[in-house]
């Protein structure tokens, strides 16, 4: 459809259009554009990069599935949280971006991005594995329990740390946004669910994406990733792991590194207990691996 759009498109003189791509992933205007140029004439193909843009855009606004007390008698009625920002990447648009209240032109893009499926959809998806395991239906009610806050919140914290390597100048703001994130997590309002944020779980667990992509990051500035290894486990039994598919398998992980055997032990851990002992079993496990966390 964008490729049809785009040739009627050129058939006058219209401006570039700018495509913004809002996904979760890693490189996601690249990859439109070449869908895009495949369905394309050849002629045209050649010259898609003269007539439109495919700029990305990092999502922070939470969009839970809508009620009917949310809908309030109107289908198309939107119920969102106050968070009202949309960055997007500068450098990506054709011509100059739009003036649009709250969006938001940003340079290094591609680090932005990062920072949002390794500390945002990282944390998200942590909360919400770790409360299917403890018995929580909502997102908020599984971030109020003292356990599963415990180890997000350490996950996100081990891979802003690596972040920080990539850009040393926004280690004190990673922190303050992962304050951010685990206080908007905990909007009720919202009436977000632990399964809408789980949901696609081989997408989520597949190198480069939000768990594993940001495991991966830590292991390459030598960084501890203890925490992220228990929201990995955590997020296994969504797989229906072990079945007939491996941690191998599911992860791309090499079973002689040692984020394998840490996913493992938290797996060990968390597969022989019930629904009210899983996250606590896990947070004695992430504290014997991290060392010492208590504070003096």
């Amino acid at each position: 459809m964008l490729a049809a759009g785009l040739a009627k498109r050129a058939r006058g003189d219209a401006a570039p259009l700018n495509i913004i791509v809002c996904e979760n992933l890693l490189d996601a205007g690249a990859k439109l554009r070449e869908e895009v140029r495949r369905e394309l004439p050849e002629g045209l193909a050649l010259s898609l990069d003269e007539i439109a843009g495919f700029p990305e855009a990092v999502i922070g606004r939470m969009a839970p599935i809508q009620t009917e007390a949310m809908k309030d008698g109107d289908p198309l009625r939107i119920s969102v949280e106050k968070y009202a920002f949309l960055p997007v990447d500068k450098a990506a648009f054709r011509g100059d971006a739009p003036s649009v209240e709250g969006l938001c032109t940003l340079d290094r893009f591609e680090y932005y991005v990062k920072r949002k499926l390794y500390v945002h959809n990282l944390g998200h998806a942590a909360v919400a594995y770790l409360g299917l395991l403890k018995g929580c239906t909502y997102i908020a009610e599984a971030v109020d329990d003292a356990d599963i806050l415990f180890l997000a919140a350490g996950a996100m914290r081990e891979s802003a740390a690596a972040l920080a390597m990539e850009n040393a100048g926004d280690a004190a703001n990673l922190g303050r946004h992962i304050d951010n994130l685990l206080y908007r997590f905990s909007n009720r309002a919202l009436g977000d669910t632990c399964a809408r944020v789980a949901a696609d779980p081989a997408r989520k667990l597949s190198q480069g994406d939000r768990l594993v992509g940001a495991l991966e990051n830590c292991e390459k500035y030598g960084l501890p990733a203890v925490y992220i290894a228990a929201a990995v486990a955590a997020a296994l039994p969504a797989l229906g792991f072990p079945g007939a598919a491996s941690l191998e398998e599911i992860t791309g992980l090499s079973p002689d590194g040692q984020h394998y055997r840490a996913i493992m032990a938290f797996w060990e851990t968390v597969s022989g207990a019930d629904a009210g002992g899983a996250a606590a079993a896990l947070r004695r496990a992430a504290g014997r691996l991290a060392g010492d966390i208590t504070i003096l």
